[in-house]
């Protein structure tokens, strides 16, 4: 087995205190037929000199020296000078357990798996393990699944993790399929990669074994406050998961593809209201190419229907115009319908319609309101009254004056898409 080489890219950008942690954990690794590219992505600190430092000192050690393009230029760079059967990506603040790549090249060769996904520890910034709600740790696991089961389950599962540090990859598969990392994306690069290569595997398998460390600090990429393109890199891959939905025939994974589409489509509404760039033009562009893509992908009968699943008991605000289209359009049935008007509105669609009585939520468990009325103000008021009650999760809705209010007592559950 210590035949197999295995390539090691670690892209390097101004990590001076933590380059060290990261590179001795590759070099010390028990398994030793290792080929280690340090890819200095135009550092003006002394991560290039410690670099070269490495390379002097163990003839495993290559270093590639360029001008900063972003991550994911650096590790296509390094992707481009490797040669082993195997290739791991390891960020430069992070590092691997001593036995990481022995028990992955072990396992890859046992089950000839073109992927090894496997879990990881979460630390701050000087190396004590933290919890936090992205941890990278896997509720199950999936030993060796074929082809895109793997990435179906762990979607259901609530276990998909986009980080390529995850992965243990044969390199024949990015060779074959052409799959690098995309130059425009500069942030969450991982997770368009990471999606497709689980699209174009053959077989995969997963262990729960915590191989990697994972630092959260406050300079990083993934921590630093939310730029346009952060957004703009989300939009292209929500745009590219959303061409998989419309090329594929099998309903089951047409319906993960759309989920996964609407997740990122609800995290670009989230940084949209959190950027901070100046140059409002642009942000007011990518705004309106959002909401377009939003019509043009029709996800309206996804997320009503996504919203509302699993609750006992759902009400819709309104017998207007908006609530005959929800009616209309998506078939889901409330159990009742609050409106002012219920005198002269008795029922709709066969639904009773009742006076609002917002004292009542307070009794009711597993309850979702859908908001729908054409005037803002009402809207607005409708809101307030939830948010006094029992609903502690309110929720403003695209562009129409519609909101999902949510019992405290509950939780959204996957929905299923009606065609």
């Amino acid at each position: 087995m210590n035949s197999i080489l295995v390539s090691i890219i670690v892209p390097v950008y101004n990590v001076e205190p933590y380059l060290h942690q990261c590179v001795d954990s590759v070099i010390n690794q028990t398994y030793q037929n290792l080929e280690i590219i340090l890819v200095n992505d135009g550092s003006t600190d002394s991560s290039g000199k410690i670099c070269d430092e490495y390379a002097a000192s163990d003839k495993r050690v290559s270093v590639v020296h360029k001008t900063n393009e972003g991550l994911p230029a650096a590790r296509n760079t390094g992707l481009n000078h490797s040669t082993g059967k195997y290739i791991y990506f390891l960020d430069s603040d992070d590092w691997i357990r001593e036995d990481a790549i022995n028990l992955l090249v072990s396992l890859a060769e046992r089950t000839s798996s073109d992927v090894i996904l496997f879990d990881a520890v979460v630390v701050d910034e000087i190396g004590n393990p933290i919890e936090v709600t992205h941890n990278y740790t896997r509720r199950k696991e999936y030993t060796t699944l074929l082809g895109k089961e793997m990435y179906v389950q762990m979607f259901n599962n609530k276990d998909y993790y986009s980080s390529v540090c995850l992965l243990f990859i044969k390199a024949e598969l990015l060779s074959k399929e052409k799959i690098q990392f995309e130059p425009d994306i500069i942030v969450h690069e991982d997770e368009l990669f990471t999606f497709l290569l689980l699209q174009k595997m053959n077989t995969a398998t997963h262990t729960k074994e915590k191989l990697f460390f994972r630092r959260i600090r406050s300079q990083s990429i993934m921590t630093t406050p939310v730029t346009l393109a952060k957004i703009e890199g989300y939009y292209k891959v929500m745009q590219e998961i959303y061409n998989y939905y419309i090329n594929e025939t099998d309903y089951s994974l047409r319906d993960i593809y759309l989920k996964h589409t609407c997740l990122f489509y609800d995290q670009i509404l989230d940084y949209l209201s959190l950027i901070t760039d100046d140059d409002l033009n642009k942000v007011q562009d990518l705004r309106s190419q959002v909401s377009q893509f939003y019509s043009k992908a029709n996800f309206f009968k996804y997320d009503i229907n996504s919203k509302c699943d699993g609750f006992d008991y759902i009400i819709y605000y309104g017998a207007g115009r908006r609530c005959m289209f929800v009616l209309e359009n998506i078939k889901i049935l409330p159990n009742e319908i609050w409106d002012q008007r219920a005198d002269e509105v008795c029922e709709a669609q066969g639904i009773k319609v009742v006076k609002p009585d917002f004292p009542s939520l307070k009794d009711r468990h597993s309850l979702i309101m859908v908001v729908c009325v054409d005037d803002i103000e009402l809207f607005k008021q409708v809101k307030t009254n939830c948010a006094e009650q029992r609903f502690t999760d309110v929720y403003n809705w695209r562009d129409y004056y519609i909101i999902y209010a949510l019992d405290k007592n509950s939780r959204i559950s996957n929905g299923k898409y009606v065609e």
